[in-house]
């Protein structure tokens, strides 16, 4: 048997199992796409939703999100909201209620896991929620600032050095 721990990282628990079996590795989730996708200049990716039960403790308020896509459109970035189908109206909504309506696009529910590798790949910066989008841009390596709410970074994040994680100061966070 091999002890999971709650205070390290969950890869290091899995990496604890595979050391038990005589397996040692040193490497971290990552993704290497056949082809190179160029990035696009002044391009960010917004990931505002997640799955799964309670999936709304991981979300942040929608006109938070609003405030950060005025601030970025301001600064001449353009955006693009991805997501599900299901989180489509929702992302149209936050759309409607920015300042700069044509530098947003909206991609949820447009695109399969493929195009949304690829859009990932090609933006400038990644923000999301602890999702599995926000695992996606991590194995891609993208640079990636990602939202914490009742996880934490250091446990359930990624180890992508280029994701700057923020973990949430609420007092019922972990």
């Amino acid at each position: 048997p091999v002890s999971h721990s709650n205070n390290i990282h969950e890869v290091k628990n899995y990496k604890n199992m595979l050391g038990i079996a005589g397996i040692k590795t040193k490497y971290l989730p990552s993704i290497k796409l056949d082809k190179k996708i160029p990035v696009k200049a002044r391009t960010i990716t917004c990931h505002m939703f997640s799955g799964g039960s309670r999936y709304y403790l991981k979300e942040w308020p929608l006109n938070n999100w609003v405030i950060v896509i005025n601030y970025l459109t301001r600064k001449k970035f353009k955006i693009n909201l991805t997501g599900s189908f299901a989180n489509r109206n929702k992302a149209i909504s936050v759309k409607n209620k920015c300042n700069d309506k044509d530098k947003i696009t909206v991609q949820a529910g447009r695109f399969n896991l493929k195009n949304t590798t690829e859009l990932l790949k090609s933006s400038n910066l990644v923000i999301s929620v602890d999702t599995g989008i926000m695992h996606l841009a991590g194995a891609l390596q993208c640079s990636l600032l990602s939202l914490h709410g009742p996880t934490l970074s250091t446990r359930w994040g990624t180890l992508n050095k280029n994701c700057y994680a923020i973990d949430s100061k609420e007092f019922c966070t972990p």
